[in-house]
């Protein structure tokens, strides 16, 4: 079944919550192009985050503010492995 913007049974959603609690990024000013699973993406100014599978994705910076607090990011130490 494909479903579209049409037919998805969009009157039986659940709301379901984010178990990340926290995402490992970077912030990047400016124009950057990231290599992730999915292929090149480009952003046009943000953040670059790992997720947790250790593939590098861009987060566009009001994206990103919506979604964390970035005027608290804690300076941990993360290893590339996420470590």
């Amino acid at each position: 079944m494909l479903y579209t913007k049409s037919n998805a049974p969009l009157d039986q959603l659940l709301r379901f919550p984010r178990r990340v609690l926290h995402v490992d990024a970077v912030r990047i000013y400016g124009p950057f192009k990231v290599e992730t699973r999915e292929g090149v993406l480009e952003c046009p100014d943000g953040y670059l985050a790992v997720d947790v599978n250790g593939w590098p994705y861009p987060i566009e910076k009001g994206t990103f503010e919506k979604l964390y607090d970035a005027s608290s990011p804690q300076a941990v130490p993360v290893t590339p492995d996420g470590s």
